[in-house]
């Protein structure tokens, strides 16, 4: 497992390195990412050797999402003439996001057969 997170670790330094280089408007994660599934495609990184690293960090994905959450607490204030609206943005674009996923996905699953 400490193969997997110092391959992943590894990638994502690469799309850190290869944003700083390259100046392109994507966050270096996403870039990171890309790398990632080209290298898996290309089978240079065998799925074997980061899926258990992976799998932990998919299942505590949550602790991610925890300093973002203290900050809301902390400017709410700020914020709560704002709350509708956010929440609003927030509901709108996930039934978009799921919408879109669907069609993409059914349209791949038609494309295969």
């Amino acid at each position: 497992m400490i193969e997997g997170f110092a391959i992943i670790m590894a990638v994502l330094l690469a799309g850190d390195f290869f944003n700083k280089i390259l100046k392109v408007p994507l966050p270096a994660p996403v870039i990171g990412l890309i790398l990632l599934v080209l290298l898996l495609q290309s089978k240079i990184i065998k799925e074997k050797k980061i899926e258990k690293a992976a799998e932990f960090l998919l299942a505590n994905m949550v602790i991610a999402f925890i300093p973002g959450m203290v900050k809301v607490k902390e400017i709410y204030p700020q914020i709560k003439t704002e709350v509708i609206g956010i929440m609003a943005t927030c509901i709108i674009s996930t039934f978009i996001i799921n919408v879109v996923t669907a069609k993409v996905a059914d349209a791949l699953i038609r494309r295969k057969k």
